[in-house]
């Protein structure tokens, strides 16, 4: 019977649908999945076919199923490009877990590191996560001073100066009112800095953000 399974021809790929997948081409993962049509579905193993596409570095995570009798359905789930990293000369693109990938794209927040400071990386990632899940202007850059000082730079030209992650959480509902305020009456202001006490030191327009 087991082996019946093997020569008939009802149990022969027929078709494999991919879904999921935005930046990359369909014809690239047939290539990397390798399934030739006409095999039979019983001999593939999904989880090493899952591995093999995991291994492509935009791809976070590959789910295979085998839909009986001749159909296999593949999952991606890509990585999304968050930011494009400086440190030094050296220009790469990363996803918000600080994986390099490829990209394309310009219209990302721009982090900027010193060449002894890329352990700081997913602390201003995680920097970018939060300012776009607590506000709504749009950010342009993080600039990594020191492990005290993160600056981070809106579109708008503002600027604000923070210790990190914790710092910009706990000053949050502070400073939402300020930039609101900026927003509706365009006030003279340089930027921000939320180090200091409990409250914020606002900065004038004529000092730098450095």
């Amino acid at each position: 019977m087991f082996s019946l399974i093997f020569q008939t021809g009802i149990f022969k790929v027929k078709r494999i649908e991919i879904s999921g997948n935005q930046w990359l081409q369909e014809e690239e993962l047939l290539k990397v999945v390798n399934i030739p049509l006409g095999s039979n579905i019983f001999a593939l193993r999904p989880w090493e076919i899952e591995k093999r596409l995991e291994e492509l570095p935009q791809v976070k995570e590959a789910r295979v199923r085998k839909s009986f009798p001749y159909l296999v359905q593949i999952e991606i789930k890509e990585r999304q490009p968050e930011a494009w990293v400086e440190v030094g000369d050296e220009v790469f693109c990363v996803d918000e877990e600080g994986v390099e990938i490829p990209a394309s794209s310009t219209d990302l927040v721009r982090v900027y590191l010193p060449e002894n400071r890329k352990s700081l990386l997913l602390e201003s990632l995680d920097l970018i996560k939060v300012w776009k899940k607590e506000f709504e202007l749009p950010l342009s850059a993080v600039t990594v001073e020191n492990d005290r000082l993160f600056i981070l730079q809106l579109q708008s030209g503002i600027f604000i100066r923070c210790e990190g992650v914790n710092n910009l959480k706990k000053k949050s509902a502070i400073l939402k009112p300020y930039l609101r305020d900026i927003a509706v009456k365009y006030l003279d202001v340089g930027g921000f800095d939320l180090r200091v006490g409990d409250d914020l030191v606002i900065v004038p327009s004529e000092e730098d953000a450095f």
